[in-house]
């Protein structure tokens, strides 16, 4: 990809170790993944983390779908391109977990930008009936509307290519929550290369210094349970990760908790004026969008409008 030649260059001329401009590169081509289709689609559209939100959440009534397939496929980011993946039906007319499903997801959200999250995925729908009838679709759906909310989470453990410490703690989440949200299998079918591809990127990294406990293995991050006191858990991530990262956690979860409790509130508020029936629909629209705006920053906005479906 470009992008990843791109990449390279720009951090070997800074100095950075190849073995770790190699890591940031498997990085960032994971964040691209659209599984496949034209490379000139991929550099043009922005990347998103799978485990953040997409731009596109916009509180606009839906189109006719006639206008979103016009706008998307005909005169928008993927005229010209050629559908990536499939719908993961096999012989025996039945799904079965696969990456091309994922790749034929992401493909049509490629169009996020030129549709909303809701238009597209009514655009996927109609796409899936129309190659597999009702019954299929329905179950396609299924599996992109967990997928979709896989993508909407905000992650607790960010990962930074050029921070060693914040890789176990990453890759150790997103394992987990995609699993949460996909299950085993199709949280394999969709990530086992992808992860692979991470694990073996950090053991060439880890290579020429030896192994770094930072990485830890990717065991799972220590968390508050029963019988448990910070103290420990505390003391726990530091014999894991050292002091440092332990540091870094500790800023995470009070970020993590400080999200939650805005979310929290702002789906309290939303209860309440969907419950003033002194207000016009406009009126309580209006109201949430002042309340979203002075509570959340930019880039949590679109992840909260998704989250109280706001139109």
């Amino acid at each position: 990809m470009v992008a990843d030649r791109t990449l390279d260059a720009r951090w070997l001329r800074r100095g950075v170790p190849a073995a770790l401009v190699l890591l940031a590169a498997a990085w960032w081509s994971i964040k691209l993944y659209a599984g496949g289709g034209d490379a000139a689609v991929l550099a043009a559209r922005p990347s998103w983390s799978l485990m953040g939100a997409a731009p596109g959440g916009a509180s606009a009534p839906p189109r006719p779908l006639a206008a979103v397939r016009a706008k998307v496929l005909e005169s928008g980011v993927l005229q010209g391109t050629q559908v990536a993946g499939d719908w993961a039906v096999g012989a025996d007319g039945r799904l079965h977990p696969s990456v091309a499903l994922r790749q034929r997801f992401e493909y049509y959200l490629l169009g996020l930008g030129d549709a909303s999250p809701q238009e597209l995925r009514a655009l996927i729908e109609e796409e899936a009936r129309a190659a597999h009838g009702p019954k299929l679709a329905a179950a396609i759906m299924a599996i992109f509307d967990q997928y979709w909310a896989l993508r909407m989470q905000q992650p607790r453990y960010p990962l930074n290519p050029l921070d060693r410490s914040t890789w176990g703690a990453a890759l150790a989440e997103q394992k987990a929550v995609r699993r949460q949200f996909l299950g085993p299998e199709w949280a394999q079918a969709f990530f086992a290369d992808e992860e692979a591809y991470f694990e073996q990127t950090v053991a060439q990294v880890d290579h020429p210094g030896g192994v770094d406990r930072s990485v830890a293995g990717g065991q799972p991050v220590p968390q508050m349970a029963p019988g448990k006191d910070a103290a420990s858990v505390r003391a726990e991530r530091v014999a894991l990760y050292g002091e440092a990262a332990a540091q870094r956690l500790e800023r995470a979860d009070a970020e993590w908790a400080d999200w939650e409790r805005r979310r929290d509130a702002a789906q309290a508020e939303w209860r309440r004026l969907s419950n003033a029936a002194e207000l016009s629909a406009p009126q309580r629209q209006q109201a949430m969008e002042q309340y979203v705006q002075a509570h959340f920053k930019l880039d949590e906005r679109l992840r909260v409008r998704a989250l109280l479906d706001l139109r």
